[in-house]
């Protein structure tokens, strides 16, 4: 695989080598790269300017000091930033490319699809199966939730802005980039990252995105980091079988949000309608919180849905009725059980 363009990549090298280096603003210049979303393409190529700069004049430092370090030394630490920067401009020039593409609105439609994490994706891991091609792959992780993106080419960092919007909560969320492939009789995934714990959420993820239960490994940078999450004896699929033959998903069972958004929608809806019908309180701001809490709700995304009903809650009791008293006290209890119900 390709150079990994990382701090720990460039000062695990100088350790090992034992180098005592004036690179205090390459190693300042790789930890921004590192901090930068690949969702935020402006900000990723301002980071890998500044790389890109900084390893051309450590190059040049290195150069002069070549009789002091030695032509094999020397020769390894130009080797390691000759391979960085090729990483990082291949990195600059495909961002660039994204980032144009997405500003002329020629790949809009594609970028921000869904399909592109779930039917798209079924015959790109049919492909995988047969163990003719190598996938580029980006894997999105925050707490519990992951989500995968398999493509033919390579992938462009603005799509990690599609995988963070298919979670719930993407606190602390991290890409992984890497390559799928069919190994050892698994759909192999191979990561610029360490490998443990990552084949069974990928393939849960795999699950939930396609409906298919598939064999997983993941193998790290280091030949001898492997995990393995183990295949469903009942929906094992042979090597090359037809593509009806992979087993689909049973029916996944149904979001426990999902009843308790029900309840309390309904326990709400008589006060909003009277809101609304005698244009009592912020009508604009009650049809704008009614209207992004069902929207949530059609995405599946409950939680958020929940909160948005919270945030509807509070506003009807600031609604009065035609009469001058407040809105019926039943419903308002009604709505209030409803919150508290498990």
């Amino acid at each position: 695989m390709a150079e990994k363009l990382s701090e720990s990549s460039w000062t695990g090298f100088t350790k090992k080598q034992k180098l005592d280096l004036e690179d205090a603003p390459l190693v300042k210049a790789l930890a921004k790269f590192d901090k930068t979303p690949e969702a935020k393409p402006e900000a990723l190529l301002d980071a890998l300017a500044d790389v890109v700069e900084q390893i051309n004049k450590q190059v040049l430092a290195q150069a002069k000091r070549r009789k002091e370090l030695g032509d094999k030394v020397f020769g390894e630490i130009k080797d390691k930033l000759h391979a960085l920067l090729e990483v990082a401009e291949t990195l600059q020039k495909e961002t660039k490319q994204a980032l144009a593409a997405a500003k002329s609105g020629d790949d809009e439609e594609e970028e921000e699809s869904p399909a592109l994490l779930t039917t798209k994706m079924i015959p790109l891991l049919r492909e995988v199966r047969k163990g003719e091609i190598v996938m580029q792959a980006l894997v999105a992780t925050a707490g519990k939730e992951t989500v995968v993106l398999l493509s033919r080419r390579s992938i462009s960092p603005i799509r990690g802005k599609l995988l963070k919007e298919q979670m719930i909560n993407p606190s602390g969320l991290i890409f992984i980039r890497g390559e799928c492939l069919f190994e050892q009789n698994a759909v192999t995934f191979v990561v610029q990252a360490k490998a443990a714990g990552l084949a069974k959420r990928i393939k849960a993820a795999l699950l939930t995105q396609t409906e298919l239960r598939l064999k997983v490994r993941v193998r790290g940078e280091d030949p001898d980091d492997l995990d393995e999450e183990a295949e469903d004896e009942e929906a094992s699929v042979e090597t090359g079988a037809a593509p009806s033959t992979i087993p689909v998903a049973p029916p996944l069972a149904q979001d426990p949000l999902k009843a308790r958004f029900e309840t309390r929608l309904s326990a709400l809806e008589p006060s909003l309608a009277d809101a609304l019908r005698q244009g009592l309180g912020d009508v604009s701001k009650l049809r704008a919180v009614s209207a992004f809490a069902r929207e949530k709700a059609d995405a599946d995304s409950y939680a958020a849905a929940l909160q948005a009903l919270d945030a509807l809650e509070k506003l009807l009791p600031a609604a009065k009725t035609g009469s001058g008293g407040t809105l019926d006290a039943g419903v308002a209890f009604i709505a209030r059980l409803a919150a508290l119900m498990p």
